[in-house]
C-alpha cells in the first residue's frame, strides 16, 4: 500500500464560475488516476454548467440547498 499525504490548500475562485470557490483534495496532481475528490463552496445563485463525467459523482450538501439536474430529473438536496 502507498500512503499519499498532501497539505490541503485554500479554497480558490474557479475561473468562469462566478460565486464558486474550490480545491482538489484528491486527484491527478496528487498521483491518483482513478479517484477524484474536490470541495466546492458556492454562493447562493451560483451555478455549474451542464456537464458529464466518465465516473460516478457524489455530492455532500453541508449548508443550504443544492438543485441538480440528472438527465431529465431535477434533484433538490438540502443540508441536514
Amino acid at each position: 500500500m502507498t500512503a499519499h499525504l498532501h497539505p490541503i490548500g485554500d479554497l480558490d475562485p474557479i475561473q468562469n464560475r462566478p460565486g464558486t470557490r474550490g480545491r482538489n483534495l484528491v486527484g491527478t496532481e496528487h498521483g491518483f488516476t482513478s479517484l477524484f475528490v474536490s470541495e466546492l463552496l458556492m454562493d447562493q445563485g451560483a451555478a455549474i454548467p451542464l456537464h458529464t463525467h466518465p465516473t460516478e459523482e457524489a455530492l455532500v450538501v453541508r449548508e443550504g440547498t443544492l438543485t441538480v439536474q440528472v438527465g431529465d430529473q431535477t434533484v433538490v438536496a438540502e443540508a441536514q
